[in-house]
């Protein structure tokens, strides 16, 4: 579990803007100072809290500089990466702000649209930004629709695919997340799960000026996996009603055999009785690997284990 900041740091005027970052090196400086620019245009004090996950692309060096030129640039540096939420989970233990944006590195979430969340905050605890146009090429949102679709039918209710990592939280939204200590987190899993008074505005996501993400396919998948498995207990229910159906199919397909045994005299045929040891075997063996992978990640947790490891931080650095 994370650990927020004492209540005595925390100061309701700032605005903190977490950032995880992991190969956007070359967008961190455009990046904090237009930032900084939307938020103290409305007469708010901007905080942004940079969260080198490891980067591979030199990006705490960057970090550094910047916080050493601007003491409302706070940089975080990971021991090893653990991921873009768990990267996230140690940006929002260290921002002090009242409130707290969370978005991307690459540019794509652009840093004006911070002024629409904050307007949306009034009267509301968690402000979503739902993506608008086309923003990903054909294939991966094909792949985008059929991962929420099988998502919102595991999770019970309907997830938006076009709502992202860009959103705002209040700091009490900010302090529940916290205190959540499973290492399988996904950030709008988690404010799903805590309710408050949410909303959601919209804003069109450009393109990434320049490289290309680093989630790729194989990243995306293994996202997807653990997303589908590990957030929630239906999956099982599902396997179970998957293993009686082909109980059930079994059991009439003997029935089916004895009936025709006994008015045609026929012999059931020795391809259908070895598919479907195959279909039923394979089935089994399916269900007894997911249990297991359940199982494996209840042994996870249990070794209590910290979500991330903090290497170093510049404000260690200026005192």
């Amino acid at each position: 579990m994370a650990r927020s900041l004492p209540m005595e740091h925390v100061d309701q005027r700032v605005i903190s803007v977490v950032v995880p970052v992991y190969s956007c090196a070359e967008f961190l400086i455009e990046l904090a100072h237009r930032c900084i620019e939307t938020i103290e245009s409305r007469g708010d004090r901007a905080e942004v809290v940079l969260v080198d996950d490891r980067s591979p692309d030199g990006a705490w060096g960057l970090i550094r500089t910047l916080a050493d030129a601007d003491s409302r640039i706070i940089g975080i540096r990971l021991s090893r990466n653990f991921g873009q939420h768990a990267a996230i989970s140690a940006g929002l233990a260290s921002c002090s702000g009242g409130k707290a944006i969370v978005m991307d590195g690459d540019l794509q979430d652009p840093p004006e649209s911070i002024s629409d969340l904050l307007d949306a905050a009034a009267g509301h605890d968690v402000v979503f930004a739902r993506r608008l146009g086309p923003h990903q090429g054909p294939v991966r949102r094909l792949l985008g629709r059929w991962y929420f679709a099988v998502l919102s039918v595991m999770g019970g209710g309907r997830i938006d695919p076009s709502i992202g990592g860009f959103v705002l939280m209040d700091r009490a939204v900010v302090d529940a997340f916290l205190r959540f200590s499973e290492k399988d987190r996904h950030l709008l899993f988690i404010l799903r799960w805590l309710g408050f008074d949410q909303t959601t505005i919209e804003y069109r996501r450009p393109s990434r000026p320049s490289g290309r993400s680093s989630y790729d396919l194989r990243r995306r998948i293994h996202h997807a996996f653990r997303g589908i498995l590990f957030q929630d207990t239906r999956f099982l229910g599902a396997i179970v009603v998957l293993g009686f159906t082909a109980s059930a199919l079994g059991g009439c397909l003997g029935i089916w055999a004895i009936v025709q045994r006994l008015t045609a005299g026929s012999q059931a045929g020795w391809t259908s009785l070895v598919a479907l040891v195959l279909v039923t075997f394979g089935i089994l063996v399916a269900i007894q690997g997911v249990v297991g992978l359940y199982v494996g990640r209840v042994f996870e947790e249990s070794k209590g284990r910290p979500i991330y490891v903090v290497d170093e931080t510049t404000t260690d650095l200026r005192t």
